[in-house]
């Protein structure tokens, strides 16, 4: 763990081996704080980061996140560009720190959908 946690537990709480995530409001969150939908992805983005960061620290072995949905692809083509430019800085991100510290990454879904 590190010197400085993103969560501090209390003493004796058990750690799941698994977590999974929808995540779900970046862009209800974003129209009520009056930033755009991007805003609000990115946020989303960042919470994912630090989550993600958080559960290696705790010893969580498997993080699975939910993606896109088939009902995304229906949202404008700039928002759905948006969204893909941010999966792949996650991907690039995530796996450069997996990379140094042994962690995989399992895509599962259309492969050819995924930004390039």
């Amino acid at each position: 763990m590190s010197d400085n946690p993103v969560i501090v537990l209390p003493r004796g709480t058990k750690i799941p081996d698994h977590i999974a995530l929808i995540p779900d409001g970046d862009r209800r969150w974003a129209r009520a704080k009056g930033f755009s939908p991007l805003e609000g992805h990115k946020a989303g983005y960042l919470a994912l980061k630090s989550l993600a960061r958080a559960s290696r620290e705790l010893g969580v072995h498997t993080l699975t996140l939910w993606g896109f949905s088939t009902e995304n692809w229906e949202r404008s083509s700039k928002e759905t560009e948006n969204i893909m430019n941010l999966a792949r800085k996650m991907i690039e991100d995530f796996m450069k720190e997996a990379m140094k510290e042994g962690v995989r990454f399992v895509h599962l879904g259309r492969k050819d959908r995924l930004p390039s």
